[in-house]
């Protein structure tokens, strides 16, 4: 998926919705368990096409789906204000979320360019242990 169509993706969903719905820490706790998970399965899913084991239509749809999949997670932080707790973490939250969202866009844009996946599983590690860092400061 291309970056300005999840920006598109995420802009909708953004105007869709008229209420802040307030979020509770054991909410946001679960929004950054999905992350830590979709960061994860992104990692393996690298290693499995670059064992060449998928299709091309495969690894073009299910990064995508991978990346959807955040920038949902990503909205819903967004519209969402804190029912307790201070609003600073709510906000890095929010950050890490964007940058797995970047990543995972990054990654769609070169699945088909094996060398540049090594990179991206890299980066999406350091994703993936910011946001368990912060599931636990919660």
């Amino acid at each position: 998926m291309s970056r300005p169509l999840t920006i598109a993706i995420a802009s909708m969903l953004l105007l869709s919705s008229c209420s802040h719905d307030k979020v509770s820490p054991d909410e946001i706790s679960s929004d950054l368990t999905s992350a830590v998970s979709l960061a994860s399965e992104a990692q393996t899913f690298i290693d499995f096409v670059g064992q060449n084991r998928a299709t091309d239509n495969y690894r073009k749809a299910h990064i995508r789906y991978l990346s959807e999949e955040a920038a949902k997670l990503a909205t819903e932080l967004h519209q969402a204000k804190t029912s307790s707790g201070p609003e600073d973490q709510l906000e890095e939250c929010r950050k890490e979320l964007d940058a797995l969202v970047l990543e995972l866009d990054r990654v769609a844009q070169d699945i088909d360019t094996p060398e540049a996946l090594a990179s991206h599983k890299q980066r999406l590690a350091v994703a993936q242990k910011a946001l368990q860092q912060l599931r636990a400061s919660l």
